[in-house]
């Protein structure tokens, strides 16, 4: 498995459930992880990228998402969030079920690659990313046989425009996990190579945020 990569894809799985987190208990995004918001829904646009960190706009694009993934998975008396990881066990259960659909797949592929052309023609309107990934999801992998059920406060899950944050951080996750994928990750890799995956994960948290 190709640890250091592995891992920036696995933090990307966890900004997305820890922004999704914020979403459904708050309502909003904490200003301090605007960024990491914006970076994990990008993250859905670039289908054919560089590199791994190029898919996140660099390390720094999932400093979130490695302090989470820290704090869920290190050793120790830590925070941990069962809801958290069950998203985390959510996105890989959806990603293997989209493996088995490659219908669905192409859908997604089709719709990405009309948003990014989309994205990029001037109009007078703002264009809202959120809502066309949201879109997206909901026709794809919301009609799969497992669907994630997001906890949260009701009259936040009620809300059309924070359900569609959700739905477009989930689609966000379910990117990272086929990169994860890709890098040789897995669900049994976790148990594996848990202490390189913290271990690499803290030293790249301590190479963006000491710099």
């Amino acid at each position: 498995m190709d640890i250091k990569n592995a891992t920036l894809a696995f933090a990307g799985m966890f900004q997305a459930v820890e922004l999704v987190h914020q979403t459904a208990y708050h309502g909003f995004i904490k200003n301090a992880d605007e960024a990491a918001f914006k970076t994990s829904l990008n993250s859905v646009l670039l289908l054919n990228p560089d590199s791994t960190e190029a898919v996140y706009e660099g390390i720094e694009g999932v400093t979130l998402g490695l302090a989470t993934l820290v704090q869920q998975l290190g050793y120790g008396k830590r925070t941990r969030s069962s809801e958290l990881l069950r998203y985390i066990i959510g996105l890989h259960i959806l990603e293997r079920q989209l493996h088995k659909h490659p219908d669905l797949l192409k859908k997604i592929t089709d719709g990405i690659e009309q948003v990014v052309t989309l994205k990029n023609v001037e109009r007078e309107q703002p264009f809202d990313l959120t809502e066309h990934l949201a879109n997206i999801y909901q026709n794809t992998l919301s009609t799969l046989d497992y669907r994630i059920h997001v906890m949260g406060k009701p009259h936040y899950l009620k809300n059309s425009q924070l359900a569609a944050q959700i739905r477009a951080l989930l689609l966000a996750g379910v990117r990272s996990t086929v990169l994860w994928r890709q890098k040789g990750g897995g669900r049994l890799k976790v148990f594996f190579y848990r202490k390189k995956i913290i271990h690499k994960a803290q030293q790249l948290h301590r190479l963006v945020t000491e710099t």
